[in-house]
């Protein structure tokens, strides 16, 4: 039989009061005749309806002036349980072009479904110009603390529920994250279309980077992987969108062929992990082998311990620490192994000016340098990054409602520079400047405005005790430097970041890994793939060494290192052996 009234969903007693609540009220709106504040209602008459047709017609006028369309389709979306994807897909139906939605997240997500469509059809260089427009105006939209409508987005996407009770992230840095992400890894999937590996792993990783809380992100860079010849690397991105989304079947199939596919080609030369010992579960050492060859069963220990656990608990820091920290550097202290600033073996050697001081005095410099160069006194907690985040949003609010107001705003000034006038932040101390340009400047390039960040890590290098090697906060330089070409690197500035990563690899010695990734980047920016390659297996061999000589100063619990895999360098070896072709 054809469904009827029975069939449909019983509603709540919630939803039903609601609903008479509303009626009653148009009722009265449109026609008090019919409606009468005491007594029962009259039977209408012929005058009665012409009035209550008029006067219906003036009521959903007004609530059609006061209520915008893309605001009911934000609201239509938060009632469905719509994603990102469908979100895109209403605000671009909705018909009204009004200038309020101008330079905001509606409309980067409005240009968003647009890209996509594009790229359905086969346009790729077209969606990747469209998708640059929508990043431009997400960009725009959190300079210019588009506040209002920012949240109407992340109501549709309920983002203001809770996932646990430690959660105290911020909403509107959220939405602003995620709509980054998305656009990121889309655009990343058009360079891909278009044989653009380098820079699709380039959009992907920092997608990834974005927005980790998102499975689509990941997927979309396992596939790009694949394509690069890093097998590994995309059963990692696999993994974790099948733990974000365990119930998508499609994603449970894509990481179980990623699984059974061969292994990729190893490069002319191998891996570069020549006298690097791979730990077996018992914890006895194996022969010598590969950075690489490593099992899936090991892989899948690595992955529990890790990144799984992180994500059942929503700590999305740690898990760009230590699942996927291929992005911009969250403090000097996560990746301390094999960089001279942090090296313990400078605090016992004796300089050539200590000599010439006392024994008491030179064990007294000794002791200072070791203070200064601490890694704990270089970390940066994630209650940290937690607190810069309400921070942000805070100070968006203000502003925003600032401007409403009519209240003078100095020309040409933002929100945080406001934000920071405002905690005098020239008084605070120098350490405390530095760590809240690393947070406010990893934000600003989690929320794709890579402009924003390199000038806040420009701000930190800036400062006095952390403006040459020798200052007293020169533990921060090599990671600031990272950040910065990383940043430019993303701008695509690959001069501007070869500066950098060249300053970075001087301070940090050339046994840091990331400092190595940094400057291989800068070659296949550069299209020096045979130059990237080499500098690529170099830092797989010297972190994997490094990682194993620090095994016992990084893990408390005396267990052996995991694997070194942490900057998917396998990805990036393949990549360049290739001259950025991929697998054919």
């Amino acid at each position: 039989r054809p469904p009827g009234p029975r069939d449909l969903p019983p509603r709540s007693p919630r939803v039903t009061f609601e609903w008479r609540v509303r009626r009653a009220d148009a009722m009265k709106a449109v026609s008090p005749n019919v409606m009468p504040k005491g007594g029962e209602p009259r039977v209408p008459g012929p005058a009665d309806v012409a009035g209550v047709k008029s006067n219906a017609s003036v009521f959903a006028q007004r609530h059609k002036e006061t209520r915008p369309a893309w605001l009911e389709a934000c609201e239509l979306a938060r009632r469905a349980g719509d994603d990102l994807e469908r979100l895109a897909d209403r605000l671009a139906g909705v018909t009204d072009a009004s200038s309020e939605t101008e330079g905001t997240l509606v409309s980067a997500l409005r240009l968003y479904s647009a890209a996509k469509a594009s790229a359905e059809t086969g346009r790729h260089d077209v969606a990747v110009e469209t998708f640059a427009e929508a990043l431009r105006h997400a960009v725009l939209a959190w300079n210019d603390a588009q506040v209002s409508s920012s949240l109407q987005v992340a109501k549709a996407l309920r983002l203001e529920l809770k996932k646990t009770e430690s959660d105290a992230s911020s909403v509107l840095v959220q939405a602003h994250r995620r709509v980054a992400g998305a656009t990121l890894s889309a655009r990343g999937m058009s360079h891909l279309a278009l044989g653009n590996l380098w820079l699709a792993s380039l959009d992907g990783e920092a997608a990834c980077d974005a927005a980790p809380e998102l499975a689509l992100v990941h997927v979309r860079l396992g596939e790009i992987y694949e394509a690069c010849g890093g097998r590994d690397g995309a059963v990692r991105s696999f993994q974790r969108a099948a733990a974000l989304a365990p119930t998508s079947i499609a994603i449970s199939k894509r990481l179980e062929d990623a699984r059974a596919a061969p292994a990729a080609p190893t490069p002319r030369g191998g891996w570069g992990g020549d006298g690097v010992f791979a730990s077996s579960p018992g914890g006895a050492e194996s022969k010598a082998v590969g950075t690489f060859d490593v099992s899936l069963d090991a892989m899948d220990a690595a992955w529990e311990a890790t990144g799984l656990t992180h994500i059942k608990a929503c700590e999305w820091y740690d898990l760009r620490r230590k699942a996927c920290p291929h992005g911009v550097t969250l403090s000097p202290a996560d990746e301390v192994a094999g960089c001279a600033l942090f090296d313990a073996a400078l605090f016992d050697a004796e300089s050539s000016e200590s000599k010439k001081n006392s024994k008491k005095n030179a064990k007294a410099n000794r002791n200072a340098l070791k203070n200064l160069r601490d890694p704990l006194a270089h970390a940066v907690p994630n209650t940290k990054y937690a607190e810069k985040e309400l921070f942000a949003e805070r100070a968006m609010s203000l502003y925003a409602k600032k401007r409403a107001s009519g209240s003078a705003l100095p020309d040409g000034s933002t929100w945080l520079d406001l934000a920071f006038e405002a905690v005098n932040i020239d008084a605070l101390d120098s350490g405390e400047q530095v760590r809240i340009c690393v947070c406010m400047g990893n934000i600003f390039a989690w929320c794709a405005d890579f402009s924003g960040a390199d000038e806040l890590y420009s701000f930190a290098l800036e400062i006095d005790d952390a403006e040459t090697p020798g200052g007293a906060l020169a533990g921060w330089r090599p990671a600031l430097l990272a950040n910065r070409a990383l940043c430019k690197l993303r701008l695509g500035q690959p001069a501007d970041a070869a500066i950098d990563a060249e300053a970075c690899l001087r301070e940090a010695g050339p046994q840091w890994g990331v400092g190595l990734c940094r400057m291989g980047q800068v070659m296949c920016a550069m299209g020096a793939w045979a130059k990237a390659e080499q500098t690529f297996r170099a830092a797989h061999r010297r972190c994997g060494k490094a990682r194993q000589s620090g095994a016992k100063r990084l893990d408390n619990k005396g267990n052996a290192p995991a694997p070194f895999a942490p900057l998917e360098l396998e990805v990036k070896i393949a990549l360049a052996d290739s001259a950025g072709v991929g697998l054919s």
